[in-house]
């Protein structure tokens, strides 16, 4: 998608410069769009210059659209948690208690696909972290260590106290099948 919205790019530019190239040209020869009207004007229907004009046309309104679209974009970063103390304010991303909690919950056993996510980012933000897990666990239990190990891991990295860590067990997974 990335390359994509590159390709539009440069496709929109380089027909920014052409119309600005004629642009230019026309206002130092006068003589120039009439001329070009005119050949439009005298073209058939459906001739090649018609066609060339329209689809040259609507490749620019697709290249304008898309660059709309593309400044349109959200901002995907997630907003920071905020830690007061005596020497001023602190501030941890998302992206790190997401980390820490992924780099705890990778260190269990018989725990595996590992996706987190920091749900509310006020003074006490909540963790989502969902896992699989081999039939041979006891779910509950390997729940609560989870919780347990990632709660301090977070408060003893960054001094922030989880509110709430809720683990979601998404499947069961075969243990010699660790993604």
């Amino acid at each position: 998608m990335v390359k994509l919205r590159k390709v539009l790019i440069f496709i929109s530019v380089l027909l920014a410069g052409l119309v600005s190239i004629a642009g230019v040209y026309s206002a130092l020869d006068s003589d120039f769009l009439y001329n070009i009207g005119n050949s439009i004007r005298n073209a058939g229907l459906f001739s090649g210059v018609r066609l060339a004009v329209l689809l040259v046309s609507l490749a620019f309104l697709g290249m304008v659209i898309s660059i709309l679209f593309t400044f349109q974009k959200k901002d995907s970063t997630k907003p920071a948690i905020k830690i007061s103390n005596a020497g001023g304010t602190v501030s941890i991303s998302s992206q790190t208690l997401e980390s820490l909690a992924k780099l705890v919950a990778k260190n269990a056993d018989n725990v595996y696909d590992i996706r987190t996510i920091v749900i509310d980012t006020d003074s006490k933000p909540s963790i989502e972290v969902r896992v699989k897990v081999p039939p041979i666990v006891s779910i509950p239990a390997i729940s609560a260590s989870l919780q347990e190990s990632i709660r301090s891991k977070i408060m003893e990295t960054t001094g922030t106290d989880i509110e709430n860590i809720r683990i979601v067990v998404d499947g069961i997974i075969e243990a010699d099948r660790k993604q």
